[in-house]
């Protein structure tokens, strides 16, 4: 089965603002392949990934994983892309937000953290590189 995980970035209840470049390194140097719609990383021939994310803007709010592989080298890549400012990331149930910093709950948006307040969604924020692979590796 293929998914997407989505990672959106927020900054004082509104869309943060989040250098392409920096993300884009942090992918360096498993990028084999770069487009207008974002770049193909490559771990082995059976693990390899897209990422879109607008790479001609010099900042994003988001981007996304589409068919993420297995190679734990992608997951420390999205970790330290996470550390660039206030991601969340939309656990695969869809019922669980993924933050990586505690700080985040604040700048974002009222009614994510309503859902968070009233139980509609969960959260599980991630303490370190470790605990994040664990969840898909």
């Amino acid at each position: 089965m293929s998914y997407t995980i989505y990672f959106q970035a927020y900054e004082n209840g509104g869309d943060g603002k989040i250098n392409v470049q920096n993300i884009i390194e942090c992918f360096e140097p498993y990028i084999i392949k770069k487009d207008e719609f974002g770049f193909r990383v490559k771990y082995d021939e059976l693990n390899t990934s897209f990422i879109y994310i607008n790479i001609e803007n010099h900042f994003c709010d988001g981007f996304s994983v589409n068919r993420p592989c297995v190679d734990e080298k992608l997951y420390k890549s999205i970790f330290r892309v996470m550390k660039l400012g206030n991601f969340v990331s939309l656990a695969p149930s869809d019922d669980e937000y993924y933050i990586f910093d505690p700080l985040t709950i604040k700048h974002m948006p009222s009614n994510m953290i309503i859902d968070l307040e009233n139980n509609i969604m969960k959260k599980k924020v991630i303490k370190n590189e470790k605990e994040y692979l664990e969840l898909f590796i």
